[in-house]
């Protein structure tokens, strides 16, 4: 912000996907918007939760690894037992979570998103389908990865009429669960 003149003044909680933060920025010569305080805060609290050592990138470096391998494992014995997975929600973290994975359409057959906008076309990285909803019940798969792990519990809610199978919560350890209630 600050090679680019502006100033940052505010930080707000968003809850959406987990958790975020949005970060309120000015021109830094603009003096009528005052800083509200919160940037120190959130300073603090991030050097608080060691944000600012090596060792903290380092940890999550290594239990991403843990995930990508106990994602991987299940996927591969599924498919080694002949079970069919296809997946849920293809959210921009579905993309990431699929291509640090390298998981194609080898693992994930298809997976199904409500925007009309998504369907039929393939994730950049893997060429997994996007196909709209009424697949689940067309060609329905043994297990349905939850790639919109966030909001997996309405997920399940919404599609336990037409998908019988088990569900996979990818984030953040894979684990399969029959309903909401085990998430």
């Amino acid at each position: 912000f600050e090679s680019e003149g502006l100033e940052i003044f505010d930080v707000k909680d968003i809850p959406i996907h987990g958790g975020s933060i949005r970060v309120f920025a000015k021109h830094a010569e603009n003096k009528s918007i005052k800083n509200t305080g919160t940037v120190e805060d959130y300073l603090k609290r991030e050097e608080a939760k060691g944000l600012y050592s090596i060792e903290r990138y380092l940890e999550f470096a290594d239990r991403a690894m843990e995930v990508k391998i106990a994602f991987l494992q299940l996927l591969h014995d599924l498919r080694k037992q002949g079970k069919k997975v296809a997946g849920y929600g293809a959210a921009a973290k579905a993309g990431t979570l699929l291509n640090y994975c390298r998981i194609g359409p080898e693992y994930v057959e298809y997976i199904v998103d409500d925007a009309p906008e998504k369907q039929g076309l393939c994730f950049a990285g893997n060429r997994v389908p996007v196909v709209e909803s009424s697949r689940l019940s067309e060609n329905a798969p043994d297990f349905l990865a939850i790639f919109a792990w966030t909001i997996a519990a309405e997920i399940i809610r919404k599609t336990k009429g037409r998908f019988s199978g088990s569900y996979i919560i990818p984030m953040p350890f894979p684990k399969v669960v029959r309903d909401e209630g085990e998430i």
